[in-house]
């Protein structure tokens, strides 16, 4: 029961510097007259912040010791974490694009940015088929 409520009060942290971030970029980005350039990168740092310390995933089943279910979460949520962090840089880089602090060639913009959204789905895809993988290794085990 403790750990389902630990579960839920990180989520909701995790949340709420996400929405913190943004609100605040947004703030400074309507000071210095880029409210859209704040916009994203409040949304980057947002994004970092749930990858680096918001929510866990949860897998807690009957059976499953709590050291185990530990190794198991701190791998899938390092997994689940890369994404975020990844779209979580992308927004503050092209935040600072917009703001006119980084000049980075058209070309160079299109082709990183499609590379960048194939590693994001990529990453994502890893990350499921891996807890996917260690949910049923758990379930064979208990």
């Amino acid at each position: 029961m403790w750990f389902s409520k630990m579960f839920l009060l990180r989520r909701m942290a995790g949340w709420s510097l996400f929405l913190a971030a943004m609100f605040i970029g947004m703030g400074i980005g309507m000071i210095f007259d880029a409210a859209g350039a704040g916009t994203i990168i409040g949304l980057g740092v947002g994004f970092l912040l749930i990858g680096l310390f918001g929510e866990e995933e949860s897998s807690k089943e009957e059976g499953v010791s709590d050291s185990k279910l530990s190794r198991s979460v701190s791998k899938s949520r390092f997994l689940h974490s890369i994404p975020l962090i990844i779209i979580g840089l992308g927004f503050i880089i092209g935040g600072l694009t917009m703001a006119g602090f980084i000049t980075i060639p058209e070309y160079v913009y299109k082709y990183l940015g499609a590379l960048i959204i194939i590693i994001i789905g990529l990453s994502f895809l890893v990350a499921g088929l891996y807890g996917s993988i260690t949910r049923k290794k758990e379930s064979i085990q208990s």
